[in-house]
């Protein structure tokens, strides 16, 4: 049963013995065996997106919390995003900024930042050296890091 179907041509994916092949079969087939090796081909690309999305899904997801507080409420707030990430998935981890050296959040992939500002818009007094560090020329690159602030 031979068409005139087109064929696959060389800048396809495939190796020149495959492109071969398959230039050779597929004139080769019939109306149903067209329709069951598409059912078939779109099957295993069902199951190789299933399996990906497994892969993603299986990775832990990681938050760092960072804040700065002067009174405690953005620490307060801090710890309620841990638990309310932890109810949906997420393993959190809080610091302080006066805990923590701003290069160590490089390879961070997820960091939320709350920090409040005290008297006329001043980094809170456990901010002020991760805020210098994070300002200055050294600051770490947070290439491919999601964050909010």
């Amino acid at each position: 049963m031979s068409h005139s179907l087109p064929s696959i041509p060389a800048s396809s994916p495939f190796q020149p013995e495959q492109l071969s092949t398959l230039n050779q079969v597929i004139p080769q087939l019939g109306r149903d065996q067209i329709i069951w090796l598409e059912g078939f081909l779109s099957g295993i690309r069902n199951q190789a997106n299933q399996a990906a999305q497994e892969a993603v899904v299986t990775k832990p997801l990681e938050l760092t919390i960072l804040f700065g507080s002067e009174s405690g409420n953005a620490e307060g707030l801090a710890d309620s995003m841990a638990q309310a990430t932890k109810s949906a998935g997420w393993t959190s981890r809080v610091l302080s900024m006066g805990e923590i050296d701003a290069q160590r959040l490089q390879g961070v992939d997820n960091l939320l930042v709350l920090v409040s500002t005290w008297g006329e818009g001043d980094p809170p007094e456990n901010a002020l050296d991760f805020y210098n560090q994070f300002m200055g020329a050294d600051a770490p690159k947070l290439e491919g890091t999601r964050f909010s602030v």
